[in-house]
């Protein structure tokens, strides 16, 4: 999808013409397609849990506690990918 939107970028640039893109979808076709990716690579992805603590040694996570349907449990990990705001992630308490 990069590879595309910049090819035509450099066309429409070379050629002079106005060069805005909107994604296909609305700009929520991102997030959905790096779902769909990270899943087709075997990416486990979870959604609507409350994360309760992020087990680390050094700098590193290596386990996450979190809350699913009531639930709590941890797993292990490698990345973490947070939206959480800066300003709000240092206010929690």
């Amino acid at each position: 999808m990069a590879r595309q939107v910049a090819t035509k970028w450099l066309r429409r640039r070379r050629e002079g013409g106005p060069y805005f893109y909107y994604p296909a979808g609305g700009f929520g076709s991102i997030p959905n397609a790096l779902l769909r990716e990270c899943v087709e690579r075997g990416v486990r992805v979870m959604t609507g849990v409350t994360i309760r603590e992020l087990r680390a040694d050094a700098c590193t996570a290596r386990e996450i506690v979190f809350e699913a349907a009531g639930l709590s449990t941890h797993a292990p990990l490698q990345t973490v990918i947070s939206t959480i705001p800066l300003e709000l992630f240092l206010l929690r308490d």
